[in-house]
């Protein structure tokens, strides 16, 4: 890569400082005193042998220093020991090269062609600070919009989440209105359940990530005050592995879908209907699935606005960005039933040493 790339880079760089000294030199020099070839052999030698030498030091040595030593004193230092060290070895290199071609003795030529590596390193030197700093602004102006990005995301996360949160709350309250008079013990135990959503709720939005089986009780806290309205209507089932209870994921993942499921295909049939809940894992993978046994996508009396699916998987990928899917469309060949199937990279292990509590069923 070097020689495809650098190297004749470096070169062409080389020559152009040399014929640039040459044409600089030759006004001090009295007619007929000045030959340009002669003169542009001898600039062109010392710029390839210095240049090569200060360019190379300053493409291997400085950026591993750097790293090293941060901060603008050492940079200053590391610049000045390398352009120094690299010019006295690129100027002998010269010296005896061209001591070599012209049968003179180095102690004649070094003078003239230390200026020459003096020249040329302070042009690397310029070139590398001026890059440098150019750099640095531009790592911190990416770092600034990267911060913005990252702080927009955040608050249009919590925009999503704060929509999604209170959302079957509200619904529930009304399930509590409705139950006051006709069942008092139903419209406590509703309430239990509401107390518990909500802190489940506000725990999620403090912490960002949930354990699957909080994810799980959550979901059969709001399935518990459905049946207590819908009765008998509503039947379901959860099935979780005991070894994925631990996992974590986006708080709220479950809830809103069951929610679609129940108030679009159970509620609005006489006899009601079936919801299923089903978590496993595919090699690396978490894959999510709830499912209806319902008359279908657009059977349902509620015009539902469709932005639950939405901002769910909005919110999936703002979190995951790109890496988790989100599938829905009809459960069954002949188009009844309806299912979302959600595929989240597999994440790490909550931190606890408790056991899992197992789910029902």
């Amino acid at each position: 890569m070097y020689f495809r790339r650098e190297l004749p880079a470096d070169l062409a760089s080389c020559l152009v400082i040399a014929v640039a000294l040459t044409l600089l030199i030759a006004p001090f020099f009295s007619d007929g005193e000045f030959s340009f070839l002669p003169a542009l052999l001898v600039n062109g030698i010392a710029s390839i042998c210095i240049g090569l030498t200060v360019a190379n030091s300053f493409r291997f040595l400085v950026p591993p220093l750097r790293r090293r030593f941060p901060g603008a004193v050492a940079n200053v230092l590391i610049l000045g020991g390398i352009g120094l060290g690299s010019t006295a070895l690129g100027v002998e290199l010269a010296v005896r090269a061209m001591a070599a071609l012209r049968g003179s003795t180095a102690s004649q030529l070094r003078p003239d062609v230390l200026r020459v590596g003096l020249v040329i390193v302070t042009i690397v030197v310029a070139i590398d600070m001026a890059y440098e700093r150019l750099r640095r602004r531009a790592r911190r102006n990416e770092l600034r919009a990267e911060q913005a990005r990252k702080q927009a995301l955040g608050a249009q996360l919590k925009a999503l989440q704060a929509r999604t949160n209170p959302h079957f709350l509200f619904n529930s309250l009304n399930v509590v209105s409705g139950l006051i008079e006709e069942d008092p013990v139903g419209a406590e135990r509703v309430l239990e359940h509401l107390s518990e959503l909500f802190r489940y709720a506000l725990k999620g939005a403090d912490g960002g990530w949930v354990r699957m089986a909080d994810e799980v009780t959550a979901t059969e806290s709001y399935l518990e005050v459905e049946s207590i309205r819908l009765g008998d209507r509503l039947r379901t089932g959860i099935s979780v592995p005991a070894e994925l209870a631990e996992v974590l994921v986006p708080p709220l993942i479950l809830q809103p879908l069951v929610e679609n499921a129940v108030l679009h295909g159970v509620a609005p049939r006489k006899d009601g209907g079936r919801v299923e809940v089903t978590v496993r894992s595919e090699a690396s993978s978490l894959v999510l699935t709830v499912e209806d046994d319902g008359r279908g996508p657009g059977s349902s009396p509620h015009n539902g606005s469709g932005t639950s699916l939405a901002e769910m998987a909005q919110r999936l990928e703002m979190i995951y960005a790109g890496s988790s899917t989100l599938e829905a469309g009809s459960r069954d060949a002949d188009g009844s039933g309806f299912r979302v199937r959600i595929t989240l990279p597999m994440e790490a292990r909550a931190r606890t040493s408790a056991d899992p509590t197992p789910c029902r069923s």
